[in-house]
């Protein structure tokens, strides 16, 4: 009986760690910054490229992005 309530805090023990650590990676959604500051990602583009080859490169980056960020916060915020 005393091996299965050690059984019992050592398991609540490491439920509740997995759940303070995906707890606080969870991604936070604030505002944008009001001062002009945002968090970029750098685009190298060449200048021999045509402007509608730039715009659907950078439109496709956009893209790859929020799919990237918007599958993370699918499975995040569950614990």
């Amino acid at each position: 009986m005393e091996s299965l309530i050690c059984l019992g805090i050592v398991i609540f023990v490491v439920g509740l760690s997995i759940f303070a650590y995906l707890r606080n990676t969870v991604r936070k959604k604030t505002a944008p910054t009001v001062s002009g500051k945002k968090d970029l990602q750098p685009v190298y583009i060449s200048i021999a490229d045509k402007p509608n080859s730039i715009i659907r490169g950078m439109e496709r980056f956009v893209a790859e992005v929020n799919r990237t960020e918007s599958a993370g916060d699918k499975w995040r915020p569950i614990p």
